[in-house]
């Protein structure tokens, strides 16, 4: 197991919350069909992959506390929303067992 990597100092916390915080966003301003990994939801249509980019982002600061506070707040919100609806994981795990084809939306809200 690789060992734990020192807490975000409060400036990392900042800008990894505020990066989550962006995505969250810009999920909203998508509609759920074109983010869904069922093609005939996307009836046809490539994947609209919202979190790619800001997480490609997140990692391009090599800077774990940034990527800790990024994850803290999305563990928080996924995982108060897969208490209240969100479909299940596994028939989900079952099924998608190749690629899917997606794109890569231009994000409105990432930090530099």
């Amino acid at each position: 197991m690789p060992t734990k990597p020192p807490a975000p100092t409060p400036a990392e916390w900042r800008e990894g919350k505020k990066r989550a915080i962006a995505l969250l966003r810009d999920l909203e301003e998508h509609k759920v069909d074109d983010m869904d990994l069922e093609d005939d939801c996307r009836d046809g249509r490539p994947q609209q992959n919202v979190v790619y980019p800001h997480l490609v982002r997140v990692m391009a600061t090599h800077n774990s506390g940034v990527l800790q506070a990024f994850s803290s707040v999305l563990t928080h919100y996924v995982g108060n929303a897969a208490r209240a609806g969100v479909p299940d994981i596994e028939p989900t795990s079952r099924r998608m067992r190749k690629p899917i084809a997606q794109c890569w939306p231009q994000i409105s809200r990432a930090a530099p």
